[in-house]
C-alpha cells in the first residue's frame, strides 16, 4: 500500500481535520508526549523545511542521513515503538496545544500544491 501524497490538497485537507479533531487533553496512544507537544514534535521537520531554527548537518552526517536513516524515514513501515528519533524531534518542555496546533495546519497549507 502507497502512502497518501502529502503535497496533495485532499491529503492535506484530511490531515488539518485529523489535527482539527484533536482535544488537548488526548491521552497519548504511542509515547509520552501531550497532545501539545507532539505537534510541535509534527512541526520540527517543517521548521527544518522553512526555516533557520536548527542546525543543519555537517556533510559527513548528510552522508549518513542519506545512506542508512532516509531509508527508516521514508518507507512504507510503520516505526516501531519507543524506536529513537533524532534529538531535535525531542520535545521535553511543555508547549501550547492551539499555538502549536495553529503552526502545523498553516505549515501543511505552505505544502499543498
Amino acid at each position: 500500500m502507497s502512502l497518501p501524497n502529502i503535497f496533495t490538497e485532499k491529503v492535506v485537507n484530511e490531515t488539518i481535520d485529523r489535527i482539527n479533531s484533536l482535544k488537548a487533553n488526548n491521552v497519548a496512544l504511542w509515547g509520552t508526549m501531550n497532545t501539545g507537544q507532539m505537534l510541535a514534535h509534527c512541526n520540527v521537520m517543517y521548521e527544518m523545511v522553512y526555516t533557520d531554527i536548527h542546525k543543519k548537518p555537517n556533510p559527513f552526517m548528510k552522508l549518513i542521513f542519506k545512506a542508512f536513516i532516509k531509508k527508516i524515514v521514508v518507507s512504507e513501515m510503520p516505526y516501531k515503538k519507543n524506536s529513537k528519533t533524532a534529538p531535535a524531534f525531542i520535545i521535553k518542555q511543555p508547549k501550547d496545544f492551539e499555538h502549536e496546533k495553529e503552526r502545523l495546519i498553516e505549515f501543511l497549507k505552505k505544502n499543498k500544491t
